[in-house]
């Protein structure tokens, strides 16, 4: 027909095939609908197919990256809490051995932690034990490879102390939660709120000038020949992940 009509000859179309093409038309028309419509979900299938694959590769990918992410960030803030540590150790007087806490004790009545260093590496117990803030505790247990440390927080804890200012001294205990006071200030002692508290070395347990806090709150008894004083800690007990183990006084 088409090479007729290219040669200009008309191809007649009689009445049987006048009725097919009436009759079938519409029909083929629909399928062809039909047909592009499978077509059609078809090609959305595989393009779903290939979404939920890429969508699977991404999540797998930021997983990856937010897994990376936070161990440099832990990388990161253990860095700078050893660099502060390692400022802290350089300022201080004091021969010491760095270790790491590896566990605390659970009991709500007592405030101890446990460290990775012990016996082998040459702590004793009695040694003190201090953070990048200032003082920490004391080793109480020497084990070979770890040590129990008894926090100055601990009500079992007590340290001879002085207000940085004025000399006034007196005796910090621990309160069993992560504060302490200091007991046994003179009536007329010098103190203010903001004042600085450091170990006096009496005693011979701590080393002197090691802070312990701020003066948080005076406390006056009528009945008592002595202050009380609420104090902030200037360590965070609860947040304590390296620890510096104090041997001994470097001589000059």
């Amino acid at each position: 027909m088409i090479t007729l009509n290219i040669k200009g000859v008309v191809y007649p179309i009689n009445l049987p095939e006048r009725l097919i093409l009436y009759l079938f038309a519409p029909i083929q028309a629909k399928i062809i609908q039909g047909l592009k419509k499978i077509h059609q979900g078809w090609g959305h299938y595989i393009y779903l197919v290939d979404v939920k694959e890429e969508n699977e590769r991404l999540k797998k990918q930021l997983d990856k990256l937010l897994s990376e992410n936070n161990r440099f960030t832990e990388i990161e803030n253990s860095y700078k809490r050893l660099l502060k540590l390692s400022e802290f150790k350089q300022a201080l007087n004091f021969k010491t051995i760095p270790a790491e806490v590896i566990g605390r004790d659970i009991n709500g009545w007592f405030s101890t932690i446990f460290i990775n260093k012990g016996s082998q590496q040459g702590i004793m117990k009695g040694m003190t034990v201090v953070g990048p803030n200032g003082l920490v505790g004391q080793i109480i247990v020497a084990a070979p490879n770890s040590s129990k440390v008894l926090l100055l927080t601990d009500s079992r804890s007590s340290v001879a102390a002085l207000i940085q200012r004025s000399r006034s001294s007196g005796i910090v205990i621990g309160s069993g939660t992560n504060s302490y006071k200091v007991k046994y200030l003179n009536l007329n002692a010098d103190v203010k709120v903001g004042d600085r508290i450091i170990s006096s070395g009496l005693g011979g347990i701590f080393p002197k000038g090691l802070l312990i806090g701020w003066v948080k709150k005076i406390i006056e008894k009528d009945s008592s020949f002595f202050l009380d004083a609420e104090i902030i800690p200037s360590v965070d007990m609860d947040k304590l992940e390296e620890v510096l183990v104090i041997t001994n006084v470097i001589s000059h």
